[in-house]
């Protein structure tokens, strides 16, 4: 695995941690100082530098396996959009490189779990716990918004949950940047269909339609996801998607939620886009305030 990287970097790698047709993603020590790090060869492809002793994530995407120069345009996308990102609730990204067969991008380790793995372990979180958490994914949602970027794939895989109840948003792969997208006109929204991009059942009924791409999107998927560590199961059946049909909720019987969680569940899976809660709408909404003080002594 080592010989991914370029001779002489400075990092160690000290585990593979997950492997598939594209690439691979390995968890790696840098062993340099910053001041090595602004080689000429690294430095102009680094946004940010690891200090000496920090663990990193290195995300190895083959070449050959992106699909032609369309795949390695995905890749710089991804590049592209996560460099720009700055936020206790995103991970981050040092930088990239390009090595022979491959383009890796050095990442921030995030010493934690998924919160598919929490919840596959405890199905359910009580309903303070959840209000902390995605509080903390809400802010990063708005922060990425504010500089009109969509996430597209937001799930249990893709939020980290550090032992201290610290939250980041992770993986940017399929993110977009409206403005590059759109010839940086404000408050429009991508200027053509892109289909259901994504993870199945978290995906909002509008892109099932095909329809334009907006910030509206990662506020569906938010809403799925808070349904989930509330009550332990999807929001809705597959074929209930497209249905006109507003989100039920559970008989009481099946564990108590507050009439203020309902109420914003309610408004992050509304089947209409144009209605949806908005990223910035949603923070101030009367259930985060119990765990605003929490959520600004978690960020570091």
């Amino acid at each position: 695995m080592q010989a991914i990287l370029p001779r002489q970097c400075g990092v160690r790698i000290l585990d593979k941690l997950g492997e598939g047709s594209f690439g691979k993603v390995v968890l790696a020590v840098n062993k340099r100082n910053r001041a090595c790090w602004t080689d000429r060869s690294f430095f102009r492809k680094l946004t940010a530098m690891p200090e000496e002793g920090d663990s990193v994530v290195l995300k190895c995407v083959r070449k050959e396996g992106c699909y032609g120069a369309k795949g390695l345009q995905c890749v710089a996308r991804e590049v592209a959009i996560h460099s720009r990102c700055c936020h206790p609730n995103i991970s981050r990204m040092y930088g990239y490189y390009e090595n022979g067969q491959y383009v890796t991008m050095i990442l921030d380790f995030i010493e934690g779990k998924e919160l598919f793995e929490i919840l596959r372990t405890r199905r359910q979180l009580p309903e303070e716990e959840a209000c902390l958490l995605i509080l903390q994914v809400l802010r990063g949602v708005a922060y990425l918004h504010e500089k009109r970027i969509v996430h597209r794939d937001l799930t249990p895989r893709n939020i980290m949950v550090k032992p201290s109840g610290h939250a980041l948003v992770i993986d940017l792969g399929l993110a977009v940047d409206l403005a590059a997208e759109d010839g940086d006109a404000p408050g429009k929204p991508l200027g053509s269909p892109v289909g259901a991009v994504g993870t199945m059942g978290y995906i909002p009924p509008e892109s099932m339609r095909n329809e334009k791409i907006t910030t509206a999107v990662d506020m569906w998927s938010v809403g799925v996801v808070l349904y989930e560590a509330v009550f332990g199961f999807a929001p809705f059946a597959p074929h209930e998607v497209m249905a006109g049909g507003p989100v039920e909720f559970p008989d009481p019987a099946w564990g108590p939620s507050s009439d203020d969680m309902q109420d914003l569940v309610a408004q992050l899976l509304s089947k209409d886009a144009a209605a949806r809660c908005t990223a910035p709408a949603a923070l101030s909404h009367a259930w985060f305030r119990p765990a605003a003080a929490a959520a600004d002594a978690l960020a570091p």
